[in-house]
């Protein structure tokens, strides 16, 4: 039986660590914030867009945000990036995630001088099933119950993997959600440990992933298309 996950809550995320701390931003605030404010002028910006955070006899905590809206919020710090969006219900928001990605690297890049150590992408979700409960759509998972202490609730399942399309590892992970009765939560980890990424096709890889896995073990997500198949940068 197929039944269709009914997604309530969702966050696509993304985290860097830069290979050397670009000490530029610990200081230079104003050439940092006319940087970044060229850099996404396509997303209607305006001075308080911008914010500072950070303490200062702790370097790593201060950084510049940037609030692009619904497309989520951009931080930049002297030694790592990252990008949120939560609670998006349109794909657009999924579909601009690495336009955003890849504008704010290559600006990164040539300003700052920097390059990375590694990249980091989540995707998580909590959703409710079309019919049952997930206690018993888990149990009816293929799933070997290792501990006996007492009625099984359903175990989900884990799955890593080596990916050689994004030439990283991805992990899926299916399980109860804490957020809501019933429901199911879903996370898709990557990870690349390198310098370059092709953010499109890390992005692209997961949306097969997340469809074609949930599809195997029988829940079907309504999709919208929100990456074209090629991957193309628009």
């Amino acid at each position: 039986m197929v039944r269709t996950l009914t997604i309530n809550q969702n966050q696509l995320s993304y985290f860097a660590r830069l290979d050397k701390p670009a000490l530029q931003v610990l200081g230079d605030r104003q050439a940092i914030v006319a940087g970044l404010f060229e850099v996404f002028s396509d997303y209607n910006l305006e001075l308080s867009s911008f914010y500072f955070e950070g303490i200062a006899n702790n370097p790593t905590s201060i950084g510049v945000n940037v609030s692009l809206g619904e497309f989520g919020i951009y931080k930049l710090k002297a030694d790592r990036i990252e990008l949120v969006a939560e609670n998006f219900g349109s794909d657009i928001t999924a579909e601009k995630f690495p336009y955003v990605l890849h504008s704010g690297s290559e600006w990164v890049r040539s300003t700052l001088s920097a390059s990375f150590k590694s990249h980091a992408f989540a995707y998580v979700c909590h959703g409710k099933l079309s019919e049952g409960h997930s206690e018993e759509f888990l149990l009816g998972l293929p799933n070997k119950q290792l501990l006996d202490y007492g009625r099984s609730l359903g175990s989900g399942f884990i799955e890593n993997w080596v990916d050689d399309e994004i030439g990283g590892k991805v992990k899926l992970w299916v399980d109860h959600s804490t957020v809501l009765d019933g429901g199911l939560y879903i996370q898709l980890f990557a990870t690349v440990d390198s310098d370059a990424v092709d953010y499109f096709k890390v992005l692209n890889r997961g949306l097969k992933v997340f469809y074609e896995g949930l599809q195997a073990i029988g829940i079907e997500v309504v999709r919208e298309v929100p990456f074209d198949d090629e991957g193309d940068k628009k």
